[in-house]
C-alpha cells in the first residue's frame, strides 16, 4: 500500500510539472496538492496495521465464539452428594466412551478394580485412552455406558466440587487458567497471577493459607526456586505458567496437588519432557506425594 502512494505521488509530480509546463497549473497548488496527500501516509499505515492485527486476532475470536456457543455435557444431579472422606477406592465397570458420535470407541466394557492405597500404572502407545481415564474420572465427560465409582459410589451421584476435592491431578502439562476453573467450579476469581495463588487455587474464595503454600512447596522441591524470584510467592508467572521452566511448572503443579491433599492421584505423564536433573527432583517429589494415597 505504502509503495503503491509513493509511486502515485511520483507519478502526480510528473504528471504535474507536465501540467505546469504547458501553464494550466500552477506551482503552490501542486505542491498543496502533493502535501496533502504526504499527509494521507500515516493514517493509511494505520488502517493497514489495523487490519493485520484483527487478522492476527481472527482465530482468537472465532474460539471466543465457540466457548459461547458451547454447552456442557456434564450436568450436575439436584440431589447429588458431597462425600467428606475417601478411602479412594475406584471401580470402572464396563465403561464405554467415545468423544463424538462416528468416532471410534476409546474404551470399551472396560473394568477396572483400584483398592485404596494402591498404585496402579496405565501404559500404552499414545492415543491409547490413558488421559481419556482421568477425564472420566474427573467428569470431565461421561461415559457413553458403564459406570465408574468412587467407594461404591457413583461419580454422577456425587457433586463435582466433592468429586474433584477428592481427586488431585498432576498432568504433562501446566494447568491452565481456564482448566484450574473447570476443575475447581467453586473458584470465581477471574486470573491466577501469583506463584502462591497457582498452589492455592482451590482456597482463592476464601483465604489461602501461606504457611500450608510455603510447606507443600517445601515438599515438592519448589521452595528454592520459588524463592529465588523476584518476589517470591508474590511472583506473577505469566499464562500457563510462562516464566517458568518445564521442571519449575511440574513442581509447581505437585505443590498445588500436595495442597488440594486428594485421597485419589492421577499423574498423567508428570515426569515428560524434562532434562536428568529437572525430572529426578520431580521423581523425588511425586514419590513423596503418592505416599498414603491410591
Amino acid at each position: 500500500v505504502i509503495q503503491a502512494i509513493y509511486f502515485g505521488v511520483l507519478s502526480i509530480l510528473c504528471a504535474g510539472s507536465a501540467v505546469i509546463s504547458r501553464g494550466s497549473f500552477d506551482r503552490c497548488s501542486l505542491v498543496s496538492f502533493v502535501t496533502s496527500l504526504l499527509f494521507l501516509i500515516e493514517p493509511i499505515q494505520d488502517v493497514g496495521k489495523a487490519y493485520n492485527e484483527w487478522r492476527q486476532g481472527e482465530p482468537a475470536i472465532e474460539r471466543l465464539f465457540a466457548m459461547t456457543l458451547f454447552k456442557n455435557k456434564v450436568v450436575e444431579k439436584p440431589d447429588a452428594v458431597d462425600l467428606d472422606h475417601v478411602t479412594g477406592e475406584l471401580k470402572f465397570c464396563s465403561v464405554s466412551f467415545k468423544y463424538n458420535d462416528g468416532l471410534p470407541l476409546i474404551l470399551n466394557e472396560l473394568n477396572l478394580h483400584v483398592r485404596p492405597g494402591e498404585i496402579v500404572a496405565i501404559v500404552g502407545p499414545s492415543g491409547g485412552g490413558k488421559t481419556t481415564l482421568a477425564k472420566l474420572l474427573l467428569r470431565l465427560y461421561d461415559p457413553i455406558s458403564g459406570a465408574i465409582l468412587i467407594d461404591n459410589q457413583n461419580t454422577q451421584n456425587i457433586s463435582l466440587q466433592s468429586l474433584r476435592r477428592h481427586v488431585g491431578v498432576v498432568s504433562q502439562d501446566i494447568v491452565s487458567d481456564s482448566a484450574l476453573k473447570l476443575l475447581y467450579p467453586s473458584s470465581s476469581v477471574c486470573r491466577i497471577c501469583t506463584v502462591a495463588e497457582n498452589i492455592g487455587y482451590r482456597d482463592l474464595t476464601t483465604k489461602i493459607d501461606m504457611e500450608r503454600v510455603k510447606q507443600v512447596a517445601q515438599t515438592a522441591y519448589a521452595d528454592e526456586f520459588i524463592r529465588k524470584l523476584p518476589e517470591g510467592y508474590k511472583t506473577n508467572i505469566g499464562p500457563r505458567g510462562s516464566t517458568l521452566s518445564g521442571g519449575q511448572r511440574q513442581r509447581l503443579a505437585i505443590a498445588r496437588a500436595f495442597y488440594q491433599n486428594s485421597s485419589i492421584l492421577i499423574l498423567d505423564e508428570a515426569t515428560s519432557a524434562l532434562d536428568s536433573k529437572s525430572e529426578l527432583l520431580v521423581r523425588q517429589a511425586v514419590e513423596r506425594l503418592m505416599e498414603n494415597r491410591t
